[in-house]
């Protein structure tokens, strides 16, 4: 009984390795799809405007203790 239990199990370890090959080698055969072309580039953040009592881009920090002075 165990003989033929270890040769069914010989023979189905050889009968899907088989299977497992011939399917790897097909899809090899079919190269993967090139790209058609590029998105564009999105910037991580859009630039927002200044709120009411902050400083633009370009002023000058304020010193500590100072308040900004409002922009005209």
């Amino acid at each position: 009984m165990l003989l033929v239990l270890g040769a069914l199990h010989f023979f189905n370890v050889f009968a899907l390795g088989r299977y497992r090959r011939n399917r790897l080698r097909q899809l090899a055969t079919h190269p993967p799809l090139a790209p058609v072309g590029r998105l564009p580039v999105q910037p991580a953040h859009p630039p927002t405007a200044p709120g009411p009592g902050m400083p633009g881009p370009g002023a000058a920090p304020a010193a500590p203790g100072q308040a900004n002075p409002p922009a005209r």
